[in-house]
């Protein structure tokens, strides 16, 4: 019999705002994976679920993959990266969805193409042509919304917009882009959370956390302070990572 897939409904809100979308997992004794920026690779993230997975196979107690976020743009297959992470998962394994910019830019084009163009410019057009948009019919279009509306599954837009922007098991705190230096947990800002860049060394206020993120590329996963960069330009070197972090073992795996 297979491993049990972890019950979700453990996961506390660190704050009674709904919208705030903090979540934290305490005294959590299993495994977790963090897997960095996908960006469209499905290839690489099939390959990486499967060394997982494999990986996995020996682990006591739950398993939990955290996506960091970046699942769309620049890679070829974004639509199918959405796609794949929507079905069910391998058999032990419990995903949890971060959000990144890049779902966010996305979500922003799709509700006003208009006043979305920047977002082509950073993948969005490699996005688009991954549903089988033809991009200059769309601007020629006088109703691209229609057009949007038809080839972007509603599936596929409500998986970008539910992403949590951030996870803290134990204490580890998985974040897309990072937090920012000298401002404690509670008080850090969202628009830093999915876009900054952090600083070569952290002094972060709250020193009792390992901060784990993506969104900057890294040549090699690193740690730096008390946070641990894993984004290895998925999209650029064919090379997708994950970290794992058990109570025996922190390492880092890659396709």
């Amino acid at each position: 019999m297979g491993r049990k897939l972890f019950d979700f409904s453990n996961l506390l809100p660190r704050s009674n705002d709904a919208a705030v979308r903090h979540y934290q997992l305490t005294d959590f004794r299993g495994t977790v994976y963090a897997v960095g920026d996908i960006h469209g690779c499905l290839g690489e993230l099939k390959a990486l679920e499967e060394i997982i997975a494999a990986d996995a196979a020996a682990s006591v107690g739950p398993v939990i993959v955290v996506y960091l976020g970046d699942y769309v743009d620049r890679g070829p297959d974004s639509a199918g990266v959405i796609e794949y992470l929507l079905s069910p998962p391998r058999e032990g394994l419990s995903r949890f969805f971060l959000q990144g910019n890049h779902e966010v830019m996305m979500l922003n084009y799709l509700s006003d193409p208009a006043s979305g163009q920047g977002w082509l410019n950073s993948g969005g057009a490699d996005t688009l042509l991954s549903y089988d948009i033809d991009l200059e019919e769309l601007e020629a279009s006088n109703r691209p919304q229609r057009i949007l509306n038809k080839m972007v599954p509603e599936s596929h837009r409500q998986f970008i917009s539910a992403g949590a922007l951030t996870l803290q098991v134990n204490r580890c705190f998985f974040v897309h882009a990072g937090l920012r230096p000298g401002v404690p947990l509670a008080e850090q800002e969202e628009a830093d959370m999915l876009w900054m860049r952090p600083p070569d060394v952290d002094e972060l206020t709250d020193r009792s956390h390992v901060v784990i993120h993506g969104h900057t590329i890294v040549p090699e996963p690193v740690l730096i302070g008390n946070r641990i960069a894993i984004d290895t330009g998925a999209y650029k070197t064919g090379r997708l990572t994950a970290l794992k972090l058990s109570l025996k073992e922190v390492r880092f795996l890659s396709t």
